[in-house]
């Protein structure tokens, strides 16, 4: 359907000793969520769209964030362009609820992740001001 008007249907996130799942969040909730990240009892966010696909953004703690789209049949990072991207430094993040590496050009501010979550939740699309690669080799959450 090319016309689709894409919605995000579903808001997961975790929340100190639970979890909370919103059917049809707008965006200004999406936001509080992802700004509630504190990279310990709440370490992520996760957006579902009415065609199924999704964004989970993580940690929070020191304004250190991960966060990535599954769309277009792939995995897509959301990468700081001012560090080289390699698998050979990496930092930790908390993410569901546990420790994970992440190439450390995959650790975003909260302002970046802010501007990809709007415009993912409100288009579908990943924001063309930012910068987007499906090229790193890890294992994904």
């Amino acid at each position: 359907m090319a016309n689709e008007t894409l919605t995000v249907v579903r808001l997961f996130c975790f929340v100190n000793d639970g979890f909370e799942d919103i059917c049809n969040p707008g965006i200004p909730r999406i936001s509080e969520a992802v700004k509630s990240l504190d990279g310990g009892d709440i370490d992520t966010v996760s957006i579902t769209l009415s065609n199924g696909d999704s964004m989970d953004i993580g940690g929070g703690k020191d304004n250190k964030y991960k966060c990535h789209a599954r769309t277009n049949g792939g995995l897509y990072d959301l990468i700081n362009p001012k560090i080289p991207c390699g698998m050979r430094d990496t930092v930790g993040i908390m993410m569901n609820q546990e420790g994970n590496s992440f190439p450390k050009c995959c650790i975003v501010s909260l302002d970046l992740v802010l501007m990809a979550i709007e415009t993912f939740g409100s288009s579908g699309l990943m924001d063309p001001r930012l910068t987007w690669d499906n090229t790193l080799e890890y294992e994904p959450l």
